[in-house]
């Protein structure tokens, strides 16, 4: 449901955020995910992109992780070669999809999609107000 509406949604264009900041003292699935699985994660966002018609991915990586830097773009780079990112995946005219990692600045609030979101505008990485926010009352 969400990525049908995500779809749907206004704009030209639409993204994939992944975020693997983990931010959370003591845990570390992103690591492993990123250390141990790159290509379950990358397939997953290329699948995500496809079903929701979005051309950018941007994994968002906790920048202590310095030692992911170089096999992640060189999967990155892989993938590309083989037809797995970039313009026409596995052949499929109009299937555009590329990936982009952010490194992130060790910001615990950015788990938080808004946050997360101004941190990748290039923003300090604060939660948004505004809609975001209800009071007592509203639906």
């Amino acid at each position: 449901m969400k990525w049908r509406e995500t779809r749907k949604a206004n704009g030209k264009e639409h993204y994939v955020v992944c975020n693997a900041d983990e931010g959370e003292p003591g845990t570390f699935k992103d690591r492993m995910l990123l250390s141990d699985f790159p290509d379950l994660v990358l397939d997953g966002m290329t699948i995500a992109g496809y079903a929701i018609g979005a051309r950018h991915g941007l994994l968002y990586r906790r920048g202590e992780y310095t030692y992911l830097w170089e096999s992640l773009q060189g999967k990155l780079e892989d993938r590309r070669r083989r037809g797995l990112l970039g313009d026409g995946i596995c052949a499929q005219t109009g299937f555009d999809f590329d990936i982009r990692i952010q490194l992130g600045a060790g910001a615990y609030i950015c788990g938080e999609e808004s946050a997360l979101l101004e941190s990748l505008e290039g923003e300090r990485g604060t939660a948004r107000g505004g809609s975001f926010k209800r009071t007592r009352g509203q639906v």
